[in-house]
Protein backbone atom coordinates (compact mmCIF):
# COMPACT_ATOMS: atom_id res chain seq x y z
CA UNK A 1 0.00 0.00 0.00
CA UNK A 2 1.46 3.48 -0.59
CA UNK A 3 1.49 5.82 2.20
CA UNK A 4 0.62 9.84 1.86
CA UNK A 5 3.88 11.67 1.35
CA UNK A 6 3.76 14.86 3.56
CA UNK A 7 4.61 17.12 0.87
CA UNK A 8 1.36 16.13 -1.42
CA UNK A 9 -1.96 17.70 0.43
CA UNK A 10 -4.04 15.98 -2.59
CA UNK A 11 -2.48 12.56 -1.38
CA UNK A 12 -3.31 13.06 1.87
CA UNK A 13 -6.72 14.29 1.30
CA UNK A 14 -7.40 11.30 -0.94
CA UNK A 15 -6.01 8.85 1.30
CA UNK A 16 -8.35 10.26 4.35
CA UNK A 17 -11.82 9.97 2.07
CA UNK A 18 -10.25 6.63 1.47
CA UNK A 19 -9.48 5.46 4.97
CA UNK A 20 -11.11 7.88 7.49
CA UNK A 21 -8.98 10.23 9.72
CA UNK A 22 -7.52 8.18 12.42
CA UNK A 23 -8.15 7.66 15.62
CA UNK A 24 -6.97 10.78 18.46
CA UNK A 25 -3.78 8.47 20.09
CA UNK A 26 -0.42 8.29 19.97
CA UNK A 27 0.91 6.57 16.91
CA UNK A 28 2.90 4.24 17.62
CA UNK A 29 3.42 1.89 14.38
CA UNK A 30 2.52 2.36 10.52
CA UNK A 31 -1.21 3.53 9.66
CA UNK A 32 -3.09 3.40 6.10
CA UNK A 33 -2.11 6.79 5.90
CA UNK A 34 1.94 6.87 7.36
CA UNK A 35 4.76 4.67 7.66
CA UNK A 36 6.86 5.07 10.30
CA UNK A 37 10.37 5.21 9.08
CA UNK A 38 12.78 5.94 12.59
CA UNK A 39 11.94 5.84 16.73
CA UNK A 40 13.96 6.92 18.98
CA UNK A 41 13.91 5.20 22.12
CA UNK A 42 12.46 7.47 25.26
CA UNK A 43 15.64 8.17 27.74
CA UNK A 44 16.10 10.89 31.10
CA UNK A 45 17.59 13.76 29.75
CA UNK A 46 17.46 13.44 25.99
CA UNK A 47 16.55 16.23 23.53
CA UNK A 48 15.79 15.45 19.77
CA UNK A 49 15.48 17.98 17.27
CA UNK A 50 13.96 17.95 13.98
CA UNK A 51 12.84 20.20 11.28
CA UNK A 52 9.43 21.78 11.96
CA UNK A 53 8.34 21.02 8.80
CA UNK A 54 8.80 17.01 9.62
CA UNK A 55 5.39 15.06 10.74
CA UNK A 56 6.43 13.51 14.48
CA UNK A 57 4.53 11.60 17.32
CA UNK A 58 5.95 10.86 20.66
CA UNK A 59 6.25 7.04 21.08
CA UNK A 60 4.32 5.51 22.96
CA UNK A 61 2.72 2.37 22.97
CA UNK A 62 -0.79 1.64 23.88
CA UNK A 63 0.74 -0.20 27.28
CA UNK A 64 2.84 2.63 28.40
CA UNK A 65 0.97 4.25 31.44
CA UNK A 66 1.71 8.35 31.80
CA UNK A 67 1.68 10.05 35.09
CA UNK A 68 -0.50 13.18 35.97
CA UNK A 69 2.39 14.19 38.85
CA UNK A 70 3.99 16.93 37.16
CA UNK A 71 7.08 15.28 39.30
CA UNK A 72 6.83 11.87 37.55
CA UNK A 73 4.92 12.77 33.72
CA UNK A 74 6.47 13.50 30.51
CA UNK A 75 7.70 17.03 30.00
CA UNK A 76 7.51 18.33 26.69
CA UNK A 77 8.79 21.31 25.42
CA UNK A 78 8.03 22.80 21.66
CA UNK A 79 10.55 25.04 21.24
CA UNK A 80 11.12 27.33 17.64
CA UNK A 81 14.79 28.13 16.37
CA UNK A 82 15.43 30.13 13.68
CA UNK A 83 19.27 30.84 11.47
CA UNK A 84 18.50 34.27 10.47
Amino acid sequence: MRRASIDSGAELEAGVQAHGMPEASYIAGDTALYERIAVQPARFDRALIYAGNTLHCAYLPPEVVLSSDPLAGRLTLNLFLFDD
